[in-house]
């Protein structure tokens, strides 16, 4: 439970996300929560299946690598889910994300390199997270 006292009239909203999760934003003002119990319900939903293959630029390829994903916009390092891609061919498999939109944050062998994606309601199996055209 969460409560969140609006400190004005307009309008607002309220950005939920737990960390590695893709994030939900709820717009609410004073008018659309008032009665005798104002409450607003969110409910982040269940995770997809998310897996593919990364792509290093030709600099990188044999480094030892590892990638973090996390909710696109959230820049704590801290929060976000680890990749360690199969060295063989490079395939990975998260976990426990949602459907929206991510970065994915590209580790070892040099500077970090940075690309997003979006994972639709159904997931994507077939996801290829390309370094190799990023600076």
């Amino acid at each position: 439970l969460l409560e969140v006292i609006l400190p004005e009239d307009g309008e607002y909203t309220l950005t939920l996300n737990n960390g590695a999760y893709a994030t939900k934003r709820i717009k609410v003002s004073p008018d659309s929560i008032a009665g005798p119990a104002p409450h607003v319900t969110a409910e982040m939903g269940a995770a997809v299946a998310c897996a593919g293959v990364v792509v290093l630029p030709q600099s990188r390829e044999g480094d030892r690598v590892w990638i973090q994903v996390r909710p696109k916009g959230v820049s704590d390092r801290g929060n976000g889910n680890w990749i360690n891609p199969d060295e063989e061919d490079m395939s990975f498999e998260v976990s426990g994300l949602g459907p929206g939109e991510y970065q994915a944050e590209l580790f070892g062998g040099g500077s970090p390199r940075r690309v997003t994606f979006s994972l639709p309601n159904g997931g994507d199996e077939n996801l290829v997270l390309d370094f190799a055209e990023v600076r």
